[in-house]
């Protein structure tokens, strides 16, 4: 589980993550960073409805990134905002190739310390 501090919350966070970030894309996910003025990484998932119409499903993959993330934040660079994007693949996986293709990802943008 992510602390409130580590989120991003609001539209125009994610808007310049978005705008100004690095990206990197897998089949199941594509995650964009951005450095930001703290000392900490916030995280933000995005997950919409064309991956699930169900909310129940959309908000388990939403825990089971948080909780990879939350796992592996010590291993990170600090410093940076951190958008996550959910692909409709995902639906066909389990715990352990979401977790692999996170760490995937990360490892291609250089952000594990």
């Amino acid at each position: 589980m992510l602390a409130k501090k580590s989120r991003l919350k609001k539209n125009k966070e994610f808007d310049q993550v978005f705008k100004e970030g690095k990206s990197a894309y897998g089949k199941l996910l594509g995650i964009k960073i951005k450095k930001n003025q703290l000392n900490i990484n916030r995280f933000g998932v995005l997950l919409s409805t064309k991956v699930s119409k169900l909310a129940v499903v959309r908000n388990l993959y939403k825990r089971r990134i948080k909780e990879i993330i939350g796992q592996d934040n010590f291993q990170l660079k600090s410093g940076y905002d951190c958008v996550i994007i959910v692909m409709p693949a995902i639906l066909n996986s389990n715990y352990q190739d979401i977790k692999t293709e996170i760490k995937n990802i990360f490892s291609k943008l250089k952000f594990y310390s």
